[in-house]
């Protein structure tokens, strides 16, 4: 089979704009400061930059209008020369309850919503920020690879993992939720069957989690496991490897090279995470050098 059949042009002229949104300080609470994001900014804008990218934005400590204005004046420039657009948000976040859903049964489904926080304790719909981009909005990207990267916790959930062997780190982990969401109640219902996450699904998007619907994002001071792990992976495999045999890879590195410890809060010491890819991806990207074709 022709590889044109299968894998996204990138013989464009350029590789396209790559966005990093990091909140590392928030509005009168310190404890919710993020520390270990500057590592991840450092490592993902040397990656974009292995990945070919030269239009690389950082944008530090945005509010959620901020961050909104910020896609949505993206979205509306000319990508027609690019092969694609990619875009890192990290911050704190979480889900939200939204109105409940009747299924075909007659069932009430409870929905629920991904969010990040702006710096100002605001948070955003993540569905917000990603409709930016489609077709309709976005017509100079129709038909390219829209790469969404979100390091942020999605609930309250922990994964205790099965055991393989001890794994000792003096570099404690944290997780990206606000100050204050992470000692779980007693009688929080973390199992509740009928719930239904409002994902988006959206014609060529790519969009990659830290961590799965409901659970923390670990997060270390040398930087979170989620973007330190990718970065390793795009180091060694970026010109070469398939990007979503990478996120495989990748996967692979935060489940057996991870494992959290805390001893200030023994309840989040010996969990596991892996991230979560939800991909409208019709065919394969691979980031080839330019100079195979310029």
């Amino acid at each position: 089979m022709d590889q044109t059949n299968w894998e996204y042009d990138f013989s464009n002229k350029s590789r396209g704009v790559a966005i990093i949104i990091n909140n590392e300080t928030f509005e009168n609470d310190a404890e919710k400061n993020r520390d270990g994001s500057r590592r991840d900014e450092k490592s993902l804008y040397q990656a974009f930059k292995t990945l070919g990218f030269k239009d690389i934005r950082v944008l530090r400590n945005l509010t959620a209008s901020a961050m909104y204005h910020t896609l949505f004046k993206a979205s509306r420039e000319n990508h027609l020369d690019s092969d694609c657009f990619a875009c890192a948000i990290f911050s704190h976040g979480g889900e939200l309850q939204g109105p409940p859903i009747v299924d075909a049964s007659g069932d009430s489904i409870v929905s629920m919503h991904g969010m990040v926080y702006g710096t100002d304790n605001r948070p955003i719909h993540i569905k917000l920020l990603l409709e930016l981009f489609r077709d309709n909005k976005c017509p100079t990207l129709r038909g390219k690879p829209k790469i969404f990267l979100l390091q942020a916790c999605r609930g309250y959930k922990l994964d205790d993992g099965v055991e393989i062997e001890e794994i000792c780190d003096q570099d404690y982990d944290v997780c990206d939720a606000p100050a204050g969401t992470i000692d779980v109640p007693d009688d929080a219902d973390m199992s509740n069957p009928a719930i239904q996450r409002d994902i988006p699904i959206f014609n060529n998007f790519i969009t990659v989690y830290g961590t799965p619907p409901g659970f923390f994002a670990f997060r270390k001071k040398k930087g979170s496991w989620f973007i330190q792990s990718l970065c390793s992976v795009i180091e060694k495999y970026g010109s070469t490897m398939g990007f979503q045999h990478m996120l495989t890879r990748t996967a692979h590195v935060m489940a057996t090279e991870y494992e959290s410890y805390n001893p200030n809060k023994e309840h989040l010491s010996g969990k596991k995470s892996v991230c979560s890819v939800v991909s409208k991806l019709h065919k394969e990207v691979y980031f080839r050098p330019k100079t195979i074709w310029h």
